[in-house]
């Protein structure tokens, strides 16, 4: 506890005279995290190392140019990023970051073929690189905004020039490429890579394309309806089961209006959460069809009621919730 408060008051004095910088605070309390792991976390100086952080990340960063030194910005906040907490860094310091990442995706260019591509595509990815320290949701906003709708109209423009597929493929592929894994998992993201797509299938079958604000706006509506779809559904067997109870309490009878099945239900589920519901063909378990809910594989056993998620090494039984939490997880990893 000396040796802390000695680093501390050193910490202090520092401060006070206007030398304290960014990077010898970092050094000094990685030291005192790395010695004294337990004291650290039982005194929480992740909170005292960000009180001192904060006003000097706010300076940094309202001066900080994207363009210039990216690799050593980039590992100066990995840093402290792994240092504070979750919660700390998206409340305080993500604010200040995203801005200035959104303007760069503003000025990204986006052409068909091979004009300019080699550096479009580097500025690209070093923007990408960004996703390991801003959170996932801001990135996929920032790809809605400054990124999808640029490379579909160049898609669209290149495609409606009757060129060769396979160079526009390859072209696609590549910007592709450039996403993360985890960004590619994104329902949001795979909703814009689709609208690419299906331009892309509409010149191979030599139909006319649709622009990509038509395509958008369509899948728009079809969402809405499959949301209204499923709130229909569950509404349907909230009555089932009201009437089921209300029959019950009454007179006994057990005669009602036909319930949804558990694969249905399942199905619903799905839909309200924006993932897929499908069977998996050829593929069963002890005689139960295999399904794809999003990227976890199930099988259903309706006479009893359970649903079985395949783990890595067996079958487990688990609840829709459960269901839709391993699949969150299998998108994070």
């Amino acid at each position: 506890m000396k040796e802390i408060v000695r680093v501390l008051k050193g910490i202090e004095k520092e401060n006070r005279k206007g030398t304290l910088k960014l990077e010898s605070l970092h050094n000094v309390f990685s030291d005192l995290e790395k010695r004294f792991r337990y004291e650290f976390e039982y005194f929480n100086l992740t909170s005292v190392a960000f009180s001192y952080t904060l006003p000097l990340l706010t300076e940094s960063l309202q001066e900080w140019d994207p363009r210039k030194n990216p690799a050593g910005w980039l590992y100066q906040m990995s840093s402290w990023k792994a240092m504070l907490n979750s919660c700390v860094w998206e409340d305080y310091v993500v604010p200040l970051i995203v801005p200035k990442l959104g303007k760069m995706f503003q000025e990204l260019e986006v052409k068909p073929g091979n004009l300019n591509l080699g550096k479009q595509r580097v500025r690209f990815l070093w923007i990408m690189s960004w996703a390991t320290v801003v959170p996932s949701h801001h990135m996929v906003t920032m790809l809605e905004t400054g990124f999808f709708p640029k490379l579909q109209d160049a898609l669209y423009h290149w495609l409606c020039a009757n060129p060769n597929l396979d160079e526009v493929v390859q072209w696609y592929l590549g910007w592709k490429g450039s996403l993360t894994t985890e960004l590619l998992a994104h329902y949001r993201v795979r909703d814009e890579l689709n609208v690419c797509l299906e331009m892309m299938h509409q010149a191979a079958e030599d139909i006319e394309v649709v622009p990509p604000k038509n395509l958008r706006e369509y899948r728009q509506r079809q969402f809405e309806a499959q949301q209204k779809a499923a709130a229909f559904y569950a509404r349907l067997q909230e009555e089932a089961e009201a009437d089921k109870r209300r029959r019950v309490t009454s007179s006994g009878d057990f005669n009602m209006m036909p319930e949804m099945s558990l694969n249905e239900i399942i199905e619903v589920y799905a839909q309200q959460n924006q993932l897929s519901f499908k069977p998996k063909l050829g593929r069963t378990h002890y005689g139960h069809q295999i399904y794809g809910f999003g990227n976890i594989s199930v099988c259903i056993d309706s006479a009893n009621q359970n649903i079985f998620a395949q783990t890595k090494d067996s079958w487990s039984l688990v609840s829709l919730e459960g269901l839709l939490k391993m699949h969150r997880n299998s998108v994070t990893k």
